[in-house]
């Protein structure tokens, strides 16, 4: 199991989706992985090409020190680009996220919202989310959860949110209210996808009458 699975309690099947297997390549240098004829990588754009990321993914993945050239100063180090892509390869996938969280498009819709940490591809696609920018999300749920009894007997999942028409995006908006304390939730069964957060269903059904007044994006 990955650390960041580790970190938190989630029932088995949550922390099932999210285990890498032991199939990932380890820690080969470029020489042997590319039998000593390495693609040169002038620039910084040729290394995201490679990698299949934009620039903005390129320079969070690569820190503060960026990226460095190779000794001889031909292209850069290509021990450097096998880690960086190393660690996109253990980025969660927004699909496995969809299905932990139990609805299609919520991932991408919470990174927008910056409440998942992720990187895109050049044209902009969700490539991958950070494991511990997942742990923090639902340890930060799990963290909000009422003991209280006062308002359970309105508790309905979040699920229903979609049958009075909100798609992933409102959803989403609906998740941060619930991580900010404006909706109240009361419980989490298992298996713990996001959607079977019992929350107050007169307090969403009033946060939903605001999304639908609220200015949409594009409009």
């Amino acid at each position: 199991m990955s650390d960041a699975a580790g970190e938190m309690e989630m029932d088995v099947e949550v922390a099932r989706l999210l285990c890498h297997g032991d199939d990932i390549q380890r820690d080969k240098r470029a020489a042997e992985f590319f039998e000593r004829r390495p693609p040169q990588l002038a620039t910084e754009s040729d290394v995201a090409s490679y990698l299949g990321v934009s620039l903005l993914t390129l320079k969070k993945i690569s820190g503060r020190e960026g990226l460095v050239k190779s000794v001889d100063d031909v292209g850069h180090d290509m021990d450097q680009v096998l880690n960086l892509q190393r660690s996109i390869s253990e980025l969660y996938l927004p699909g496995n996220l969809d299905e932990v969280f139990g609805l299609a498009g919520l991932t991408y819709e919470l990174h927008k919202l910056n409440l998942l940490e992720g990187y895109e591809s050049e044209d902009g696609a969700l490539i991958g989310v950070e494991p511990r920018a997942f742990a923090s999300l639902m340890s930060r749920l799990q963290a909000v959860i009422s003991a209280e009894a006062f308002g359970f007997e309105s508790a309905v999942p979040l699920a229903q949110a979609v049958l009075h028409g909100m798609g992933p995006a409102a959803v989403a908006w609906l998740v941060s209210q619930v991580a900010g304390g404006s909706l109240a939730a009361f419980s989490w069964p298992k298996p713990q996808r996001v959607m079977n957060l019992r929350v107050d269903g007169i307090r969403m059904r009033h946060l939903i009458t605001q999304t639908r007044t609220r200015p949409r994006e594009g409009a």
